[in-house]
């Protein structure tokens, strides 16, 4: 990680027990980020564990730094629901994960296509993480052009 991460975290309790197991953020460079919480339960150990792993990069900037127009930078925490319909897909439960690009240092700059975005966490489960080093073996980011014009509803 070697952006800043200035907004709050979003904390989300993905299976309802009312306890807080999953985490998103975003940072500077338009990567979101997820942390998913566990119980510690070896013996004599209490807490957490924890496993994160990249969940999206809405930003070319780690790809190609001279494409100014895809720096998007985000600055306040996402929104997460969880969806229990396949109505939009053939998964019957997922993660949507809302959120929006822009600099609030510089609101009005128009040189950076700032964008919402409403993305589909399918990974419902724990991240897995075999070494246990607290990185995901292989989170699915989503990355690349976003299906769509940014200019149609």
């Amino acid at each position: 990680m070697n952006c800043p991460i200035p907004s709050d975290v979003a904390a989300f309790d993905s299976d309802r027990d009312g306890l807080t197991d999953r985490l998103y953020v975003g940072d500077l460079c338009g990567q979101v980020w997820r942390a998913d919480l566990s119980p510690n339960k070896e013996a004599g150990f209490t807490g957490i564990t924890s496993v994160v792993g990249k969940f999206a990069e809405l930003s070319q900037l780690n790809i190609d730094p001279t494409l100014v127009v895809d720096h998007r930078k985000i600055f306040f925490p996402p929104q997460v629901a969880q969806v229990l319909n396949n109505k939009f897909t053939a998964e019957a439960r997922y993660d949507i994960v809302a959120l929006a690009t822009g600099r609030r240092d510089n609101p009005l700059n128009v040189s950076v296509q700032d964008r919402a975005y409403l993305l589909r966490d399918f990974t419902t489960g724990p991240m897995t993480d075999a070494n246990a080093d607290g990185l995901a073996d292989s989170p699915n980011t989503i990355s690349g052009p976003m299906v769509g014009n940014p200019g149609q509803l």
